[in-house]
């Protein structure tokens, strides 16, 4: 039993303070998931090249594009991570229901999930260890900012 409560309370500290944003570019609306992750205790680093973003469309089709992607990263269990690690280069994006990234996406009405794909960087967690991605967004000449977390793990091998 103490091991469930072990796992409910890491589960809880990152969901009570979660890095996760949303913002809207007109009738578009962008909201930052949780992605996941792991490395090996002693071993390489995870490598994370992507975001995950859901999207909903309540207007006409519109395009959308990335102008910027910002590693950040914290060490504090209770707050989000701000500081700014490195500014991956960006690779584009993809709706699931696509292949391949393009630089730049028609975004149908509806319901939908994007990955923001950008230059690995490395990430290795240790005590309360935070990551996440900042994405500047553009659509119609105008930007929005949001922010999509990553939880990553370090497993033991064995």
């Amino acid at each position: 039993m103490s091991i469930f409560l072990l796992i409910l309370s890491f589960s809880a500290a990152f969901t009570a303070g979660s890095a996760n944003t949303a913002a809207s570019l007109g009738e578009l609306r962008i909201s930052g998931e949780e992605d996941q992750a792991m490395h090996l205790h002693g071993g390489a680093a995870a490598q994370l090249g992507q975001a995950s973003f859901s999207l909903k469309n309540s207007g006409k089709p519109t395009a959308l594009s990335v102008t910027q992607v910002e590693f950040l990263t914290g060490s504090d269990c209770d707050v989000p991570p701000e500081a700014v690690q490195s500014e991956p280069s960006v690779v584009g994006l993809s709706l699931e229901e696509r292949q391949g990234p393009s630089k730049l996406l028609e975004i149908p009405n509806g319901k939908h999930d994007l990955k923001v794909y950008f230059a690995h960087v490395p990430a290795t967690y240790s005590h309360c260890d935070r990551f996440a991605f900042r994405v500047s967004f553009e659509s119609d000449g105008q930007q929005a900012v949001v922010v999509s977390e990553t939880h990553v793990e370090r497993v033991t091998d064995g």
